[in-house]
């Protein structure tokens, strides 16, 4: 008896195993369901995150739109304001601006140069921001039909549908600067054009940018880049010939073909031989890349209308510059002008003195030519009046940077708002979401 019990346990036999298996099985279910467990868990939090984000994107884009949409609705109110004429304004701004009024009896100057209308530039004034959207809606909300009887906080929080948001929008005037399109039109439109790309491009600090070859092998000098812009948008096939004689900058047809550059592209493509819809379609344009758009790209347009006048008002030092080597009666005088910081300083300093005097409103053609002339500075006398206006005080389109955040998402809307026809809201040009 003893022997088959002592044989029984050397064989390993007993209940022992059969708790040794169950242990194993129940580990190995619990770290199976650890593991699911925590995938699943894991990938609910994910879910939830990206729920969220979707939100707050959502939210985000919405704020950027209403931005938008306010910055709109503050044009609106700018056009009626430009079309309200002020009886003697014009006399004014000129003696503000260092000149003698015009003659009794004169009149507006031809071609539109100045409107006599009240300048005031809203868009610089009232911030576009959420605070701007609460007002409007706490104004909305002030005389409701039953008692009010929310707290500030939270109506605060029901302007964003009780979430936390910002938004903002940058407004730029368009019409201060100069519209490539316009290099395809009429003869006096083309030649202004080539007076302001000549002053924009005449600094030598920019003889960088036309002293080395791009990744294709091209290397341009300032005429032959901007004939380049020219042919891409023209309707013929010809190479044009850029020549400065004693009347001004003129375009000439030349015996090339236009799409010999292009040429050299992979793929290669032709040019478009018709206006540009966008700014971003001139790094289309052969010998045009980024350093040029680094350089020049915020003075481009190609959104103001046909008959649309460089808006003379300077935002900064670079605007100054700028009208300056256009209203010189020489661009290469005027950048020697430029070049001089305390005839620049001078310059501003009365500019903005000006402007102290009558806050919010901007520059006339008249005043501003006043100012260059009282300080020594000869003007082109063919750019400020009659057909071959090139200045204007009033602008009519406008660039509309809005942007908006809730959560971690920022959204980001680029407009570009023409301020005329039928809709109040003028009419939309140009629409991009970053």
């Amino acid at each position: 008896m003893v022997s088959q019990i002592d044989r029984r346990t050397a064989r390993g036999g007993g209940i022992g195993d059969q708790r040794g298996v169950a242990l194993i099985m129940v580990v190995s279910v619990v770290a199976i369901l650890t593991a699911v467990t925590v995938q699943f868990t894991y990938q609910e939090r994910v879910n939830l995150h990206l729920a969220a984000n979707a939100r707050d994107e959502l939210r985000a884009y919405y704020l950027a739109r209403s931005s938008v949409n306010l910055s709109r609705l503050l044009l609106s109110f700018q056009k009626r304001i430009d079309s309200t004429p002020i009886p003697g304004l014009q006399q004014l701004t000129s003696l503000l601006g260092g000149g003698a009024p015009p003659a009794a009896g004169a009149g507006a100057p031809a071609g539109g140069a100045s409107t006599g209308a009240l300048g005031i530039r809203l868009w610089e004034l009232i911030p576009i921001d959420c605070g701007l959207v609460q007002m409007f809606v706490q104004m909305n909300a002030a005389a409701p039909e039953g008692p009010n009887e929310e707290s500030p906080e939270e109506a605060q929080l029901a302007d964003f549908g009780t979430f936390e948001g910002a938004c903002h929008a940058e407004i730029t005037d368009e019409d201060s600067k100069i519209n490539l399109n316009h290099l395809d039109g009429l003869e006096r439109s083309v030649k202004n054009v080539l007076i302001q790309l000549i002053g924009l491009m005449q600094d030598p600090r920019y003889d960088f940018l036309f002293e080395k070859e791009d990744r294709w092998g091209i290397r341009m000098t300032r005429p032959e880049l901007i004939v380049a812009i020219r042919d891409y948008i023209d309707e013929n096939q010809v190479q044009e010939t850029l020549i400065l004689g004693p009347d001004g900058p003129e375009l000439l047809p030349g015996a090339g073909d236009e799409g010999y550059y292009y040429t050299r592209f992979e793929p290669q493509y032709s040019p478009k031989n018709a206006p540009f819809d966008s700014l971003d379609e001139l790094y289309m344009v052969a010998g045009i890349g980024d350093d040029f758009m680094a350089a020049f790209g915020d003075r481009l347009t190609v959104y103001t209308g046909k008959n649309a006048k460089l808006n003379v008002t300077p935002q900064n030092m670079v605007d100054l510059c700028l009208r300056i080597v256009i209203a010189s009666e020489n661009p290469a005088q005027g950048v020697q002008y430029c070049q001089d910081p305390v005839l620049m300083n001078n310059l501003w300093e009365q500019i903005q003195l000006q402007r102290a005097m009558l806050p919010w409103i901007g520059m006339t053609p008249e005043s501003f030519r006043a100012l260059l002339e009282a300080n020594g500075i000869p003007v082109n006398r063919f750019i400020w009046s009659g057909p071959g206006a090139i200045f204007g005080n009033s602008s009519n389109t406008f660039r509309i940077e809005a942007s908006g955040r809730a959560g971690d998402v920022e959204k980001t809307i680029v407009a570009v708002v023409r301020m005329d026809g039928a809709d109040p809201l003028g009419t939309l040009l140009y629409w991009k979401e970053k």
